[in-house]
């Protein structure tokens, strides 16, 4: 019986089979597709052994360039034949590539690697929304590095990318991208008979529009993301979150006693209010709020809870259990900033600018979607359930993958994600030395390593195959008639 195992970053059980699903296993590591997150070779060789029967005698193979850091020296329970493809060569990487707003602008930051014994001398081009912006020479000494900067005007794109004309062994890692579209809109409706100055500061938040609803109006047959709720509660949850403000007594949605003046040090939890300093701030009179089985306390004076957070069911929502005119909060720098936190941490988030190829995808999608797909730069796609969490497998190619939200009435929101290749890792293609290994259970042979350039005929003599996933990785594309891009040689 033979077992393939995958050892990314997270290793996987790729395909299992007796000796007449040869060619299943061969089709199945010929459509493995493998990115450069680091490779876990010691979490592989410890589901390798799980997978061993231990009536029978077996053997671990390692399939690996020898580029990954390799597992540290033990006793494994079969003997382990360390199986080397390729060789060392010259490579040049986009090893960092990010932007941030600062006072207006973009700040743009990259980091080049030259993974080889001659300077190297090339050109860094910039593109915003696939137009060119900046060519500029770049050199790099033997085994070095260099860092760019660039500071671009706002309102230059929504995404970037950087090229270098490397003309090396690895050209995925020539190339990076990232995002400026990293913030989500906000829709955000405040139902309040007075809303300043709450409605200016849920303004201020970036991306936030803000509709204004007397609660004698409310609801109204709009879709938002958040409904603000200033001294009136609802009958029902609304759709998407919700911010609870001074909430009125004899709602079957809370339950609320009265008021008190509050007494006692106040106490920071979370961290939502982490760096919020509240020293000083008076809350005046307090709802007494007793919490809901779903909800934690955030802030509290004493023993009276003064911010709640949590959610019920598939409602995200928090609880400000003071009146916003009744203190001193509304003149402090803590308000805006609790108010934009508040709501950021209610809606869902942003797409991250940039992932590392092999790394995983957990997004919070719109609460009323029910679908969310992920489309790779090659055009497959994988599915995931609307909910608190979508995950979606490693993202193996490097390039711009394309995420949707659908809901009932149609698209809720697409977003762009930007997968890099370059790594430290994964774009030095220098061989470490093989690990030492020995087998301790029923073993005749113990450790061996191996230099080759033929994969399968190996694969018909093995009882367990450990896949090194940085040699899929690399090899697919390195030079021409390397094994795994083009089918098995034989």
């Amino acid at each position: 019986r033979a077992t393939l195992i995958a050892a990314v970053a997270t290793p996987r059980v790729v395909a299992a089979g007796q000796a007449a699903d040869l060619a299943g296993l061969e089709a199945a590591l010929n459509n493995l597709v493998i990115g450069g997150a680091a490779p876990d070779l010691e979490a592989a060789l410890a589901l390798a052994e799980a997978a061993l029967d231990p009536q029978l005698p077996g053997r671990i193979v390692v399939l690996t360039d020898g580029g990954a850091t390799p597992p540290a020296a033990r006793a494994t329970l079969a003997p382990v034949e360390w199986i080397q493809f390729g060789a060392e060569a010259p490579n040049r990487a986009i090893l960092a590539f990010a932007a941030r707003q600062s006072g207006g602008k973009q700040q743009v930051y990259a980091r080049v690697a030259n993974y080889g014994g001659q300077p190297f001398d090339g050109v860094l081009r910039l593109f915003a929304d696939d137009q060119p912006i900046d060519a500029r020479p770049i050199r790099i000494a033997p085994d070095g590095e260099a860092e760019q900067t660039w500071t671009l005007p706002a309102g230059t794109g929504s995404q970037l990318q950087l090229a270098l004309d490397g003309g090396d062994a690895l050209p995925d890692d020539d190339v990076a991208q990232t995002s400026l579209a990293t913030t989500r809109p906000l829709r955000i409706a405040l139902v309040a008979a007075e809303p300043e100055p709450l409605r200016r500061a849920l303004a201020a938040v970036p991306g936030a529009s803000v509709t204004q609803i007397s609660p004698e109006n409310y609801p109204q047959p709009q879709v938002v993301d958040i409904t603000v709720f200033d001294g009136v509660l609802p009958e029902r949850w609304p759709n998407g979150a919700a911010l609870l403000i001074d909430p009125p007594e004899n709602s079957g949605l809370l339950a609320v006693e009265g008021s008190a003046t509050v007494q006692g040090e106040l106490v920071q939890r979370g961290a939502l209010l982490e760096g919020l300093g509240f020293g000083g701030i008076t809350f005046g009179t307090v709802r007494t709020i007793t919490p809901p089985a779903w909800s934690a306390t955030l802030l509290s004076a004493g023993e009276t809870p003064l911010v709640l957070r949590g959610r019920d069911g598939a409602h995200e929502l928090a609880v400000w259990a003071f009146d916003l005119r009744d203190g001193t909060l509304t003149s402090r720098l803590a308000f805006p900033l609790l108010v934009a936190r508040t709501v950021r941490d209610l809606a869902p988030g942003g797409p991250p600018a940039a992932l590392q190829a092999g790394a995983a995808l957990a997004i919070r999608p719109d609460p009323q979607a029910t679908i969310v797909e992920l489309t790779a730069p090659d055009g497959t796609s994988q599915q995931a359930a609307g909910g608190v969490i979508a995950s979606f497998d490693a993202l193996a190619l490097p390039g711009w993958y394309n995420l949707v939200e659908r809901g009932p009435s149609g698209e809720l929101y697409r977003m762009r994600i930007a997968v890099n290749a370059g790594t430290p890792l994964e774009s030095s293609l220098q061989v470490a030395a093989p690990p030492q290994l020995t087998g301790s259970r029923g073993a005749s042979q113990g450790f061996q390593a191996r230099q080759t350039t033929e994969l399968w005929p190996w694969l018909a003599l093995l009882a367990l195959v450990l896949l090194g996933g940085e040699w899929a990785y690399v090899h697919r594309r390195r030079a021409a008639g390397g094994v795994g891009a083009a089918g098995p040689q034989r």
